[in-house]
Order: C-alpha cells, then sequence, then structure tokens
C-alpha cells in the first residue's frame, strides 16, 4: 500500500535503515578518531613527564627513578589528567627509570598504560588496557607485583601499598629521613608487603 506520496511502507523501512546504518558507521568512526586522539595525548604526556625528569634530574634522591608523585611535590608538574577516563594519572605507579643514559617511561592513567617506553627510538609505543590489582590470581597469565607498607605500634602507617622506591620515598616524606633502600626503612618502621596480581592486554592500534 503506497502512501500519499508514493511510497510503500517497505521503502520507507530500507530509507530507515539506511540513515541508522550511516549514523551508526559514522559514529563508531568519530568514537575510533576520538580515542585514537586522546591515546597520543597520553603519549605526549608521558614524553613531557620524562621531559621535566630529565631536565630536573638533581632534584630527586633517586637519580636512577623518579615518580610522578615526587615530581608533583617539587611543583615542577601539576597532576596529570587521565586523558582516557576520568580522574588523573597515578601518582605513585607512574615513574622514569633512567638506564645507561636513557629514560624509560611508565604512565599508569586509569585503566590504560604505557609501559618503560623509550621514547628516544622511533618505534610505536604501546598502550596496554588493565585490570585492577587484586590480592589473588585470577587467570594465569596475570602478572604480579609486591607493594609495601610498614607498621608502627601495630597499625599500618599508609592507607594503601606502594611500589618499592615509592615506598621509601613516602617514608623520607613523612618521617624526614633519607633512606635510599627499603632495607635501611627497618630503622624506622617495621616493614610489611603483599602480592598483588592484574591481567594485562596489548591495544589494538
Amino acid at each position: 500500500m503506497r502512501n500519499k506520496e508514493g511510497a510503500t511502507k517497505i521503502e520507507k523501512r530500507v530509507v530507515i535503515t539506511v540513515i541508522l546504518t550511516v549514523v551508526l558507521i559514522s559514529g563508531l568512526f568519530f568514537t575510533q578518531c576520538l580515542s585514537k586522539i586522546k591515546v597520543q595525548i597520553m603519549k605526549k604526556d608521558a614524553i613531557n613527564f620524562s621531559r621535566v625528569v630529565s631536565m630536573n634530574l638533581s632534584s630527586f634522591r633517586n637519580s636512577g627513578s623518579v615518580y610522578l608523585g615526587e615530581v608533583i611535590d617539587e611543583k615542577l608538574m601539576n597532576k596529570i589528567k587521565n586523558p582516557l577516563g576520568r580522574g588523573y594519572c597515578s601518582s605513585s605507579e607512574s615513574n622514569v627509570e633512567i638506564t645507561n643514559n636513557r629514560y624509560y617511561v611508565t604512565l599508569k592513567c586509569g585503566k590504560f598504560l604505557i609501559e618503560r617506553a623509550d621514547f628516544s627510538t622511533k618505534k610505536d609505543v604501546d598502550i596496554y588496557s588493565l585490570t585492577d590489582w587484586k590480592e589473588a590470581r585470577v587467570n594465569e597469565t596475570d602478572e604480579v607485583q609486591r607493594f609495601y607498607n610498614c607498621k608502627v605500634g601495630g597499625k599500618e602507617v599508609f592507607e594503601e601499598y606502594y611500589e618499592e622506591l615509592y615506598f621509601v620515598y613516602q617514608i623520607n616524606k613523612k618521617y624526614k629521613t633519607n633512606y635510599y633502600s627499603i632495607d635501611s626503612v627497618q630503622e624506622t618502621c617495621e616493614v610489611i608487603s603483599k602480592d598483588y596480581y592484574r591481567s594485562k592486554e596489548k591495544m589494538i592500534p
């Protein structure tokens, strides 16, 4: 049956279907483009983090590994906004490692990670998607990492557990000490640790 304009119901359905398909494809294309832009922003943030560390290396106690939290405390950078989600990039799990005058950047922003990237090479930098850290292994392929805290008077000093060198930094900051390794921290408090697990998967470009 045709309407007054001469189009059948089937023809109208075909037109609507075509329009919806075009809108869907356009939306997916826009989303992909937006995601790529956000990934590039994260990479630029990692490069900037590395540059700030390299230009101010003498400002940090441990010149072999500098955490984002240290850079922020020194007022050399502001917090890095997570370009791929809410909140800010991790101050305690983002760092720059310096080995043989090369700078390897790790930047964790929400559930995404750039890991030990050397931006001085022409190699493309991978970005990984992550699960949250858990105290129990979920999959055989989960990676494990040890985090630290300490006790004074039977109570944990920090609300969260930290990576080894950032833990040492937090102890120095809290107690005005000058430790370089976790072994020395025992002079101030009882060091305790936990192993945490997470899964990590490389994002498809």
